[in-house]
């Protein structure tokens, strides 16, 4: 299993491509093929601070509420970590730009136990786990 990827060219490519409107928009539009039926999920979760564009581009294209996850909470504001509403036990679907790790999984995921959601597919536009499920919990990226 691959671990943390410290890629420092990777990552300033990512932010690059994720800025640009069209490419944003294509990898929306392929991601949203890989989302389950939509009546076996009840929200999307895009994670601070990579996957909010996606995640909001596909709440729009499927209609499905969205949560947003901080990677902490601000000393300001609402200080909660995850922004949005929500009820106990809604099935969610987590939403990422790039997983390059799976204490960045692990971090995801415990707030969102913690918060009573249950996280039931991750999907991704690249995988570096080497793994397609995390936890028991399946990974769908566009790199398959």
């Amino acid at each position: 299993m691959k671990t943390t990827l410290n890629n420092k060219h990777l990552i300033e490519e990512k932010y690059k491509n994720f800025s640009e409107p069209q490419f944003i928009k294509q990898v929306s539009s392929n991601l949203i093929r890989l989302l389950p039926n939509k009546t076996t999920y009840d929200r999307l979760v895009g994670v601070e601070l990579g996957s909010i564009a996606l995640v909001t581009l596909l709440s729009l294209e499927t209609l499905k509420p969205s949560i947003f996850i901080r990677k902490s909470t601000k000393k300001y504001g609402t200080l909660k970590l995850i922004e949005g509403s929500f009820k106990e036990n809604e099935k969610v679907i987590i939403i990422e730009d790039i997983i390059h790790s799976e204490s960045q999984l692990e971090d995801t995921i415990e707030k969102l136990n913690t918060a009573k959601l249950i996280a039931s597919e991750i999907i991704t536009y690249k995988n570096f786990l080497g793994s397609n499920n995390y936890k028991s919990i399946p990974i769908k990226s566009l790199d398959e």
